[in-house]
């Protein structure tokens, strides 16, 4: 697989807003769980990132019309 960009997106409740973003994302291993106990199905990957952008605020956003 050729490395992938992933954006990180994030906002609450008032509307603020933030993002961060991961560059040249490259999947080094993979692993699969399961969970009797919980009922659960998990896949875990690790990875690496040539570069990132971190967490900034992006602005705000009204979610309710006045």
């Amino acid at each position: 697989m050729l490395p992938f960009d992933i954006t990180i997106a994030a906002a609450n409740e008032y509307g603020a807003a933030a993002s961060a973003k991961l560059f040249g994302v490259e999947i080094l291993n993979e692993g699969f769980g399961t969970s009797v106990d919980d009922s659960v199905l998990e896949q875990q990957a690790t990875f690496i990132a040539r570069s990132i952008l971190p967490l900034q605020a992006v602005g705000t956003s009204s979610l309710i019309q006045a």
